[in-house]
């Protein structure tokens, strides 16, 4: 008997594969309308890599905090189905990402109350250490302050987000039995997650080099700019993946902060955007690979044991 929520998760996948092409189109037409006068492909082709690096990053952080929750998962199964599962995220409504990657996790084990718990670890950490590397921008020399609070706030994150939610329904959100320790998963989780905001603004520092922005454009407002446009997209939940909000807050951002002229600013918004969805093509095809090797992989095991019973000639 086919489930009905499996057929939800194939249809979610298909359509959110369209509409992440139709992102793909859109930002190639926007490209194609900003008035570039530099296009260093070195430079531009940095960027890509940094966020290809980024997103492998970001894995490995939901990784970890699966295994802090009792859902251990080898890092090829993330690599096959983080991006993949993850399609649906581009229909209207934020949820529907999440949700499709609890089905993923369901047919890996993984029950969907723990799937829920690790994607609310993830927004709160990637949420809570944008907001840290915005204030440290911010602050000027009272960087210190901030430094001291911020381990506290990412342990007190990791530590309330599971049993908080244990307490609102203690039947779907049940803490497991065992657990990652917690200091290790918490110091190790919030260190990705802010590497990876770090090598997503190095990303966007690259694009802008690309651009021509020089010197105008510094590493560490490239870093606090690409995590507060982030942030800022996220939060609008009617916008699927934040598209238009995050480039403009991000084009307004560069403006202000750094000086550079409106034009440059918008482009390398629309160009950073563009590689975003490059380096999503590329682990999406490493999912799509890796999902097909372990389909025939389970062919080939499975072929002997037909045999035997008769059910091949």
């Amino acid at each position: 008997m086919i489930s009905w929520r499996r057929v939800l998760y194939s249809v979610g996948v298909l359509v959110g594969l369209v509409l992440f092409l139709y992102q793909v189109w859109l930002a190639y037409t926007n490209l194609r309308h900003q008035p570039l006068t530099e296009f260093a492909w070195p430079w531009l082709m940095g960027g890509l890599g940094c966020y290809l690096v980024g997103y492998w990053v970001q894995m490995l952080a939901w990784a970890t905090g699966l295994r802090y929750l009792g859902a251990a998962l080898p890092l090829s199964v993330v690599q096959e189905g983080y991006f993949l599962s993850f399609l649906p995220r581009y229909i209207p409504g934020t949820v529907w990402g999440y949700w499709s990657r609890g089905e993923w996790l369901a047919g890996r084990g993984v029950s969907h109350g723990t799937s829920a718990l690790a994607s609310l670890l993830e927004v709160t950490t990637l949420l809570l250490t944008a907001f840290i590397l915005v204030l440290l921008h911010w602050v000027g020399d009272w960087w210190p302050g901030v430094v001291l609070i911020s381990p506290l706030a990412l342990g007190v994150n990791w530590w309330l987000v599971p049993r908080l939610a244990s307490r609102l329904s203690p039947t779907k959100w049940a803490l497991p039995a065992q657990t990652e320790p917690f200091f290790r998963s918490a110091v190790l989780g919030s260190a990705l997650y802010l590497a990876f905001w770090l090598i997503h603004g190095s990303a966007l520092w690259a694009v802008a080099q690309g651009l021509g922005a020089g010197t105008s454009v510094d590493l560490w407002t490239s870093v606090a700019s690409a995590s507060l446009a982030w942030a800022i997209g996220f939060l609008v939940l009617f916008v699927p993946t934040g598209l238009g909000v995050r480039e403009a807050s991000l084009a307004a951002l560069l403006t202000r902060y750094t000086g550079v002229a409106a034009t440059v600013a918008s482009s390398a918004a629309v160009v950073s955007r563009l590689a975003i969805i490059g380096a999503e093509l590329v682990w999406l095809l490493v999912g799509l690979g890796l999902y097909l090797r372990s389909r025939i992989q389970n062919q080939i095991r499975s072929a002997p044991y037909a045999k035997s019973n008769g059910s091949l000639p």
